[in-house]
């Protein structure tokens, strides 16, 4: 059983009014057309796990019955500033009298304490060390700053030590995080949908594009990724019968602008492989994006196609293709995916259909399989 602690909408809404949901709803185009599609921020995993979290099925409001805790204070913003967000003033004056203190790290297991205690009164927080405690960030989890979540709320505070931590691009075996979860993609379908109306239950269905690229216009962190992505952009550039490129633009604040929400969902949705380069990290959100629009992804670094153990695991070597770089694969990647015969194609098509929902973040009501109920086992 799962119990959701309750916290002000500060400990995971700077700069937004709610940090809850997927985005706004649009409509998708061409092979999407009646498909509502969101368009999700780059850092949406947190609210999409608590969205689920909510309304799921094994939730509890009796911690006495809960096997785990869920604490919903994630960052919802670039990182920078959230070091310095004091979540606890977007709590009500009478709360922040309560909490003697505003601005004070102790108010959060203050608030934890008051909700959740043992027969003896002790927190349950306290009660397990934290072993039962879950607690995530929907950045990457591979720089300093993806720790601090909120003034109050640092996943490096001793107080923490315990508990079970989450970010999207957790190695295997590191020392703070104990997994990985997935980005939340542009596809959430309603948990009471059809099972075969979702996009990535269409694997019969003629995809024209063999190929698809959509890459942003600026720059990345690392080098090494921006020259993958120039050679990419090449590849599919000396193959325009088997390969189309989309090139947009994103908001300062990592939103996308509305039309390539739209656009590029239909080029996944009617492509067989999407090239997924690193951008300031190995991974990105248009994994997530085509796997749940049934397109086969393309990974060039070994620490991607290796993420989300829980959710991708052994099936998703059958549902993807890694060319490694920069020992060369990456000059003409498009050359080497029309050489895969048309069985192997069928095949890994057929296993995205099979479990591409173990990525998938439902809209409620709820759908079987999705990948918070493979998150809490």
């Amino acid at each position: 059983r799962l119990f959701v602690y309750r916290l002000p909408p500060g400990y995971r809404s700077k700069g937004s009014r709610t940090g809850r949901g997927f985005g706004a709803p649009v409509q998708g185009i061409g092979p999407l057309d009646g498909v509502t599609l969101y368009r999700t921020h780059n850092y949406g995993a947190g609210a999409a796990a608590f969205e689920e979290a909510l309304a799921h099925p094994c939730r509890t409001r009796d911690p006495a019955a809960a096997d785990l805790f869920f604490l919903p204070a994630f960052a919802t913003t670039n990182p920078g500033s959230t070091s310095s967000w004091c979540a606890e003033q977007s709590s009500t004056r009478a709360e922040r009298n309560r909490l003697k203190r505003s601005c004070d790290a102790n108010a959060t297991f203050h608030r934890l304490a008051e909700q959740a205690r043992t027969a003896a009164g002790v927190p349950y927080y306290a009660a397990r060390g934290g072993a039962d405690h879950l607690v995530l960030t929907p950045k990457s989890g591979l720089g300093s700053y993806d720790y601090p979540q909120t003034f109050e709320v640092n996943l490096r505070n001793a107080r923490l030590a315990g508990w079970t931590k989450l970010a999207v691009e957790a190695p295997p075996d590191h020392r703070i995080w104990a997994g990985s979860l997935p980005w939340a993609s542009l596809v959430h379908m309603p948990r009471d949908a059809p099972w075969d109306t979702a996009p990535w239950r269409w694997p019969h269905e003629p995809r024209p594009t063999l190929v698809a690229l959509a890459l942003g216009n600026r720059g990345v962190a690392k080098k090494s990724f921006q020259r993958l992505r120039e050679a990419l952009a090449k590849s599919c550039a000396a193959h325009p019968e088997a390969c189309e490129r989309l090139a947009f633009q994103t908001s300062r604040s990592g939103r996308p602008v509305d039309e390539p929400t739209v656009v590029t969902a239909a080029l996944y949705a009617r492509s067989t492989f999407c090239l997924q380069p690193g951008g300031d990290s190995p991974s990105r959100k248009g994994v997530l994006d085509a796997v749940t629009l049934g397109c086969i992804p393309v990974f060039f670094q070994p620490a991607a196609a290796a993420l989300w153990p829980w959710h991708w695991g052994a099936w998703g070597r059958n549902a993807s293709v890694v060319l490694p770089w920069p020992q060369g694969a990456a000059e003409d990647s498009v050359a080497l995916l029309q050489r895969i015969e048309g069985s192997a194609i069928a095949a890994m098509r057929r296993s995205l259909a099979e479990h591409a929902h173990c990525l998938h973040y439902a809209a409620p009501p709820r759908a079987v399989g999705d990948v918070t109920a493979g998150m809490i086992g």
